[in-house]
């Protein structure tokens, strides 16, 4: 059996898209899909529920409180190892789109050749046509997370003076991209098979391999980034084989839930900005000391 593990927030419409592509292109006679609403403010977790009440494929788990990623889809990842037992867990992101009515035999088919822990597809951005997947391929090291962190501390001493410094840094990136033809900057890494790349984290495909012997799909510990890198170190440390494999494609239409909670707060002032900023900068933090951490102890 595949259990789909789709972690939701605020965007309703997003999320139903995704399981109808699921629902019109895979064999529902294999499948098992659960929704994880991380406490959206807007009420479409319960909406969402009551949706898919009659739907015995579709199962939907409301959260009392926002998780962030990784210990919002470890309640998916739980819950559908205890009642389900699956073959496979694929985790992605509520604007993963997938066509392709052959995925579940092409991971049926990776697996009898590599027998792996983690697989990854290749994700194509509908934002740019860019191939996001291996999303690196070797780990960030000590050296650059301990700069990210010294860099970190700066910003959340000096707020404003590097939330400025971000905009202008973010105004000059966006110039130079739309310089570039789109699709046209990629180094073609996602052309071939690569084994224990950093994988992408809009989606995961685990294997029974795994689920036999992790409690959690990520470190519960992070709130937001720095998953896939966590994941990747603890992996590699544990001789836990991950694959990118481009046979497998998903379509990612990006930031889904951002741009449905800018909707929401449609007034947004300079000060409720920095105050974002300022609360990223500090999850970022956290995350980076998390990673740290795992450089340093190992398994």
């Amino acid at each position: 059996m595949f259990v789909f593990i789709i972690l939701h927030y605020l965007a309703e419409d997003m999320t139903k898209e995704c399981v109808k592509y699921i629902q019109n292109h895979l064999d529902m006679n294999r499948i098992r899909i659960v929704i994880v609403d991380n406490a959206s403010s807007n009420g479409s977790g319960a909406r969402l529920k009551q949706f898919y009440k009659d739907n015995e494929y579709c199962d939907v788990i409301l959260n009392d409180e926002n998780m962030g990623f990784a210990r919002g889809n470890n309640v998916g990842y739980t819950y559908a190892k205890e009642k389900y037992d699956p073959d496979f867990l694929i985790i992605m992101n509520n604007d993963v789109l997938i066509d392709d009515k052959t995925f579940l035999d092409k991971i049926d088919t990776v697996y009898q050749e590599n027998n792996f822990y983690i697989l990854g597809p290749d994700i194509i951005s509908k934002r740019n046509n860019k191939h996001q997947n291996p999303a690196r391929k070797e780990n960030v090291t000590k050296e650059q997370v301990v700069k990210e962190i010294e860099s970190l501390e700066k910003a959340l001493k000096n707020p404003f003076i590097y939330y400025i410094i971000n905009k202008i840094k973010s105004t000059i990136r966006i110039r130079t991209r739309l310089k570039k033809v789109f699709g046209k900057t990629d180094n073609n890494m996602y052309l071939k098979k690569m084994y224990n790349p950093v994988l992408h984290g809009a989606c995961y495909i685990f294997s029974r391999r795994y689920l036999e012997l992790e409690k959690e799909a990520f470190d519960s510990r992070t709130f937001l980034y720095h998953e896939e890198e966590i994941l990747h170190y603890n992996c590699i440390k544990k001789n836990y084989s991950m694959i990118y494999d481009p046979i497998l494609r998903v379509n990612h239409l990006e930031d889904v839930s951002t741009d449905e909670s800018l909707k929401i707060n449609k007034k947004v002032k300079f000060k409720d900005n920095l105050n974002k900023s300022k609360f990223l900068n500090k999850h970022l933090l956290d995350s980076a000391k998390i990673l740290l951490d795992v450089i340093d102890k190992g398994v």
